[in-house]
């Protein structure tokens, strides 16, 4: 690591990786404003590798029909020791293919006009 900092190539890569995150992220948040029903609102990050959701559902129950689907989701309430978070749902896009990122928010908007 210290050579490869040294050399700059650590900057290099924090080039590369900062466009593909945002690219990431752009797919997510068009993806987003294109499948998720009317009621569902999300956060527009300006870092980081998550958006948040807002549902009108129970965000455990999603969840775990999500999984089902082959989307995997974060409830938000893992993540507050207070209770809250029920209806949240924590997204990631750092880790999905650019292909499936469209996929996933389809098939995760249809879960959420089910419910």
């Amino acid at each position: 690591f210290e050579e490869y900092a040294r050399r700059g190539w650590i900057d290099e890569q924090l080039v590369r990786s900062r466009a593909l995150y945002a690219r990431r992220c752009s797919l997510l948040l068009a993806a987003l404003e294109r499948s998720m029903p009317e009621q569902v609102e999300w956060t527009h990050p300006s870092g980081g590798f998550f958006s948040w959701l807002t549902l009108p559902v129970d965000a455990g129950e999603l969840a775990r029909r999500a999984v089902g689907s082959g989307v995997a989701v974060v409830p938000g309430a893992l993540f507050f020791p207070d209770g809250r978070g029920t209806t949240n749902v924590r997204l990631s896009f750092s880790n999905v293919a650019d292909e499936l990122i469209d996929v996933g928010v389809d098939q995760l908007a249809a879960l959420v006009a089910q419910a």
